[in-house]
């Protein structure tokens, strides 16, 4: 497993818990477990700091992100994806060392 080659992230968030798997370039995987998300059920601030802990968490690790899956419980249209997605994009855009 090199975690400092691109890898892809997949999240899936649920009312009890969530699970992130990182896939790396040679087959390898490794899992993260986080606590409950739900769109619905969560503050845009609250959400934001679930994102920021879970993202900082795997990239502390050493894994770079280079694609992004998400399926959240609560998420029911276009706009609610677009919300996670800015959220997703400003984190790794700082993370790449932009402003």
């Amino acid at each position: 497993m090199s975690s400092k080659l691109p890898a892809i992230l997949g999240v899936e968030c649920g009312a009890t818990s969530s699970t992130a798997v990182v896939l790396f370039q040679d087959g390898s995987h490794k899992t993260f477990k986080f606590g409950p998300a739900n769109f619905v059920l969560l503050t845009r601030e609250q959400l934001g700091k679930f994102i920021s802990h879970l993202l900082d968490s795997i990239t502390a690790s050493g894994v770079v992100v280079s694609k992004v899956g998400i399926a959240m419980a609560g998420i029911l249209n276009e706009a609610n994806k677009q919300v996670i997605l800015k959220k997703i994009g400003r984190f790794l855009y700082h993370k790449a060392g932009y402003p």
